[in-house]
C-alpha cells in the first residue's frame, strides 16, 4: 500500500519535517506526484537523530519530481534497511539541510542521484538551513510506511488548534 501527504501553499514556509514510520525498509519510496508539486522540489531522508541519509532532487532527466528509494546511487552505499522511525523532509531547490559541519549533501555534480550524506557535513546531526528556497502545494506518495505525522513543533500547533476549535464548538 502507499500514504500520501498533501499540503496547500495556503501555509506555505521553506521546510516541512515529516516523521515516518517504515515498516517495510525493502518497499520504501517516496516522490512528489507528478504535476502536483507546483515548484521544484527536494526531498530528504534523515535518520530519527536527525543524521543525513538520502536526498534527491530531480528523478532523472525530464523529470523533475524528486524521488529516494531505500538506497543511495552515488557510491556512498546507504541502505534503509531497518524497520523505525525517520524524518523525511521537502524543501525547494536551493534550500539543503546543513549541519555544524556544513552542507550534508552534495548533489551538485549530478542532481539525478540518490545521494548518501556526502557533504562536508554529512558526518554530523543536521541543525538548520542553506536559506529560502521555492513553496508551494505537493503530495508526497510513500509507500513502506506505516504513519506520518508532522514534525513536532508542527503537531504541537495542530493539538492546540484542535482544542481551540473544540471549546469554540462546545460554547
Amino acid at each position: 500500500g502507499s500514504l500520501n501527504i498533501f499540503r496547500s501553499d495556503r501555509a506555505a514556509d521553506f521546510e516541512d519535517m515529516y516523521l515516518i514510520d517504515i515498516t517495510n525498509p525493502l518497499n520504501f519510496s517516496a516522490t512528489t506526484m507528478g504535476g502536483f508539486a507546483n515548484f521544484d522540489a527536494q526531498l530528504w531522508l534523515f535518520d530519527f537523530n536527525e543524521f543525513g541519509l538520502l536526498a534527491n532532487d530531480d528523478a532523472g532527466p525530464g523529470n523533475p519530481d524528486p524521488f529516494l528509494a531505500n538506497a543511495s546511487t552515488d557510491g556512498t552505499n546507504v541502505v534503509i534497511d531497518s524497520p523505525g522511525l525517520y524524518y523525511l523532509a521537502i524543501t525547494g531547490h536551493g534550500n539543503d539541510p546543513v549541519s555544524l559541519g556544513g552542507t550534508i549533501f552534495n548533489q551538485n555534480n549530478l542532481p539525478f542521484e540518490v545521494s548518501g550524506p556526502d557533504g562536508p557535513g554529512g558526518a554530523l546531526p543536521h541543525d538548520t538551513w542553506t536559506g529560502t528556497g521555492e513553496v508551494g502545494s505537493y503530495i508526497i506518495r510513500l509507500t513502506g510506511v506505516s504513519f506520518i505525522a508532522p514534525e513536532p513543533s508542527v503537531a504541537v500547533l495542530l493539538f492546540v488548534s484542535l482544542i481551540t476549535f473544540a471549546r469554540r464548538r462546545g460554547r
